[in-house]
């Protein structure tokens, strides 16, 4: 039990068990009717006395693994059915709104999908049938989500695209009638530089995590540190690699296969970096050998 749930009244406590069953009921409904919950845990990075060039070694870097827990299905359960609300609202006023929507994934044959474990190996499978995501100011549905209707609406100081979906329901709703302000063909211009400017606002998040994350492992390598337990979670495209994920921290990372197509799926093995550099965003993983003097006996023989 969290610190700010013993700090609350009784009264309040009922109220968040109230929401916290009305957002599981939402989330189990919404996968009734087509949704897509990809349960993978994601990665949080935290640093601490860094500065605007970077980390020294006064700074402090921490990689901590961030899975679907009950207060983050609350919460994204809320803001997807104020989305809901806000594109149901949409559509019976026909109200240009900035619509997201995703088309339905491209699933595998049944056949691949009987070779691929349960667990977070069929959630990784899962994740790559997704296809992209769009916007507009007419409606689509919004498979992922299992909507038919849906507008980002919950991070107006954040997300322009938010602000946009404020100001014509609030226009609408003080006069009745549509904005004429601005026009469909103004909404679609702002809207698509919107995405454009949030597009390089995330690719820059990306690669500053993926700076810090580089960093953190640069500080392992020469250390009894720097060997990692990984699942196997997906092939590639080269026959020499496969995509791990770090269990302990929810990191994801191609390495290097000791021997090319040598893998099974959901199993364990043990990776090392090899090579990290921040500033080139470079970061290599290798397998570590786990055998014994004996199999290199054997190894031997064989080849004779």
């Amino acid at each position: 039990m969290s610190t700010l749930t013993l700090k609350m009244k009784e009264e309040q406590k009922n109220d968040l068990h109230l929401l916290n069953e009305c957002a599981v009921a939402r989330y189990h409904k919404r996968e009734n009717e087509g949704a897509i919950n990809i349960l993978l845990p994601e990665l949080d990075v935290f640093v601490s006395s860094a500065d605007a060039r970077g980390g020294d070694v006064s700074s402090e870097i921490f990689l901590k693994r961030r899975d679907n827990s009950a207060s983050n299905i609350l919460v994204s359960e809320m803001m997807i059915l104020a989305g809901e609300i806000a594109g149901t609202f949409g559509v019976e006023n026909s109200l240009a709104l900035p619509f997201r929507g995703q088309g339905e994934p491209r699933l595998l044959d049944e056949e691949t999908w009987d070779t691929i474990p349960d667990g977070v190996c069929a959630e990784m499978a899962m994740r790559s049938c997704m296809t992209a995501s769009s916007q507009g100011i007419t409606p689509r549905p919004h498979h992922s989500l299992g909507l038919s209707a849906y507008v980002q609406f919950t991070s107006p100081i954040r997300r322009y695209a938010d602000l946009l979906a404020h100001y014509q329901i609030k226009s609408y709703l003080r006069s009745g009638r549509h904005s004429s302000e601005i026009s469909n063909e103004e909404l679609e211009l702002v809207l698509s530089e919107a995405g454009a400017n949030a597009s390089v606002g995330i690719k820059t998040q990306r690669e500053i995590s993926k700076y810090w994350v580089t960093e953190y492992f640069s500080r392992q390598m020469g250390s009894a540190d720097n060997i990692y337990e990984a699942t196997v979670v997906k092939s590639m495209r080269s026959d020499a690699f496969a995509l791990a994920l770090l269990e302990d921290t929810g990191f994801e990372t191609p390495f290097k296969l000791l021997r090319e197509n040598d893998f099974k799926l959901g199993t364990t093995v043990k990776i090392k970096v090899d090579s990290a550099n921040p500033i080139e965003q470079q970061l290599f993983f290798s397998q570590v050998y786990e055998g014994t003097d004996d199999d290199d006996n054997d190894e031997q023989n064989d080849s004779q």
